[in-house]
């Protein structure tokens, strides 16, 4: 058994607006980096738009979250869960950006 814990001796600003107002900024960003990975592609399909992204989300999930399970021992059902968070995420927001961003020769 064991425990992980981040503890900010000087105490943390709880400022739930401004932590959604980065969070959103952080989502944009993050959608224009994969936008511009996707702008390196030619001749995929819709369907082929939104499966570059979602393997996208399953890159990010994958990389940011299986090193938990690898060195921390967290257990590998939150670990795949939270993987799979990052894939549905990513395959809805594909959903929306495949569209708007047309096929390319």
């Amino acid at each position: 058994m064991g425990a992980f814990a981040n503890v900010l001796p000087q105490g943390t600003e709880m400022n739930m607006g401004k932590q959604m107002a980065t969070g959103l900024l952080i989502q944009i960003v993050s959608a224009f980096l994969a936008l511009a990975l996707l702008n390196k592609t030619t001749g995929l399909t819709y369907g082929g738009r939104v499966a570059f992204l979602s393997l996208v989300g399953l890159i990010i999930g994958f990389v940011s979250h299986a090193p938990y399970w690898n060195w921390f021992g967290f257990p590998m059902s939150s670990v795949a869960v939270t993987i799979l968070d990052s894939v549905i995420g990513w395959t809805l927001a594909g959903l929306v950006v495949a569209k708007l961003n047309k096929a390319k020769g």
